[in-house]
């Protein structure tokens, strides 16, 4: 498999896959952000490891449990609308993560700094037909 820079995709490692697979330097910090179910791009690829980012993070990790996935249409930080309560508002994707059933990634948003609970699908941004729909 041809991993290259810009390609997403999911890193599934449990600790139990080995602590080999991940670059010492960042073993706590992965750890921490217990990547299951979580979508990273690609930022390098040195052969050894791939740089995976996610958010404003990046993690060095063994190239063979990345699963390549299509590129979501909106990434990290970008500002989507959304109704909630009747009022069309903006809010900032801060997760972005993959559903297994359906193969398709879902987000998380915030508003002023603070994490919306409910999980947000493309259909539901205001701005997807904007995106896609360009003339």
């Amino acid at each position: 498999m041809d991993i290259t820079v810009g390609n997403w995709g999911l890193y599934q490692w449990f600790e139990e896959h080995g602590l080999e697979l991940i670059h010492p330097n960042d073993l706590d910090a992965i750890r921490n952000l217990m990547p299951n179910g979580k979508l990273f791009e690609v930022t390098d690829n040195d052969g050894d490891y791939l740089t995976l980012r996610y958010g404003n993070h990046t993690y060095r990790v063994n190239p063979s449990l990345f699963k390549l996935v299509s590129t979501p249409p909106f990434t990290f930080g970008d500002v989507v609308r959304i109704r909630k309560g009747g009022s069309v508002i903006s809010a900032k994707i801060c997760d972005i993560l993959w559903h297994f059933q359906r193969s398709e990634p879902y987000y998380h948003l915030a508003i002023n700094g603070k994490r919306l609970t409910k999980q947000y699908w493309l259909k539901d941004f205001l701005d997807a037909d904007e995106k896609f729909n360009t003339v």
